[in-house]
């Protein structure tokens, strides 16, 4: 099982100068960035050791997700997503991580009491 966050955002050099670009000017927004990154390009030290912590907790931009986990966030990103085996659920949605105004501990809140919930993790 992983919990997968994936951001509003693309990869690579040209997807983060984009992304950047867009906050500074105020068109572009990705709820998640703010929880893990803010302003800080190696992410914010509160979410690195959660990471760490956590161990089956990562993130992905738009383009590297595989198709399947594609097919189920499109137009819906940011979100948080449960993987296991071949089935993907989003557990945490957009309007759910802008609800949290960039607190990391809220975040992940949520995603213990969705996972407490989630009929998946006893299959």
């Amino acid at each position: 099982m992983e919990i997968i966050g994936i951001y509003n955002a693309y990869s690579g050099i040209l997807g983060e100068l984009k992304y950047t670009i867009g906050k500074i000017m105020g068109t572009t927004h990705c709820a998640l960035c703010e929880i893990t990154h803010g302003w800080h390009p190696l992410g914010k030290a509160e979410w690195r050791q959660e990471i760490k912590w956590w161990g089956n907790l990562k993130n992905l931009h738009i383009n590297d997700q595989p198709p399947e986990m594609k097919a189920i966030t499109q137009g819906q990103t940011p979100c948080i997503v449960l993987a296991k085996q071949k089935h993907v659920e989003i557990i945490v949605t957009s309007q759910q991580l802008k609800a949290c105004d960039g607190n990391v501990q809220a975040m992940l809140n949520l995603i213990r009491d969705t996972l407490s919930q989630s009929v998946y993790l006893n299959q």
